[in-house]
């Protein structure tokens, strides 16, 4: 897909500092706002919810007063942003794996085998093969 590292620490740069920012306006820490567009008119307009009725058995936390509800509140909305952001990485990665698979489906179509990521290859141009490599021996752990 990408035809130089460099061309790939570009795109992952940008990908990364749009996480960055986005997380920024998520948690609220951009403080300008932008002005609300708008409204047109349904067609039909809907009724009121009302809110839920709260039992004293539902209430998980009471409040001791309105800023340290402001302080959850941002707090909630910083984990509600990193959970966005969560599911669009997510999103990122299972379309990476499925170009990954279809770039081994292209290699199996071709050339009748399947690389093994777990596995080492090494790519023989004088004599024009493909041959696995044994791993490297693993290192021992310095001792104390």
């Amino acid at each position: 897909m990408f035809q130089s590292k460099f061309l790939l620490g570009v795109v992952v740069g940008f990908l990364m500092l749009g996480v960055i920012v986005g997380g920024f306006y998520g948690c609220g820490l951009a403080q300008e706002k932008q002005p609300a567009a708008p409204a047109e008119e349904p067609a039909e307009v809907p009724q009121p919810v009302a809110p839920p009725q709260v039992t004293p058995g539902d209430i998980v936390y009471q409040f001791a007063d309105a800023t340290e509800m402001q302080e959850f509140e941002r707090l909630y909305a910083a984990k509600m942003a990193v959970n966005s952001r969560i599911a669009v990485l997510a999103n990122y990665i299972a379309m990476e794996r499925n170009n990954l698979d279809q770039i081994d489906a292209q290699i199996y179509l071709k050339y009748k085998f399947n690389l093994d990521p777990n596995k080492m290859y090494n790519l023989d141009r004088q004599s024009m093969v493909i041959a696995e490599v044994a791993p490297p021996p693993a290192q021992e752990e310095p001792q104390q």
